[in-house]
């Protein structure tokens, strides 16, 4: 990540830094959001609503994922699939 930060601001291209980390704090609060829900139906409902919760969540979350992808690919400068690869794998993955 920080090399690729690090690309954008040698090229001062403001825009591929923001939507690299608006990618990051997307990914982390999804990921908080289905950890605290987890955890406080785990303690009201007990282990079989958490396994429904946690289905419906998953499914919730990769159909607005696939939405806000696609919408931003194809009005973003940088496309946010293009950002997010390079992100969790490296410019390596890609080129």
């Amino acid at each position: 990540m920080f090399r690729v930060l690090h690309r954008a601001g040698q090229s001062h291209d403001l825009t591929y830094v923001v939507v690299v980390i608006g990618v990051v704090v997307v990914h982390v609060v999804l990921v908080l959001v289905l950890v605290i829900v987890v955890v406080v139906v785990a303690v009201i409902g007990g282990v079989e609503v958490v396994l429904v919760l946690v289905i419906v969540v998953v499914v919730v979350v990769v159909v607005v994922v696939v939405v806000v992808v696609a919408a931003e690919a194809a009005s973003a400068p940088v496309p946010i699939v293009l950002t997010t690869v390079t992100f969790l794998f490296g410019e390596r993955t890609w080129r």
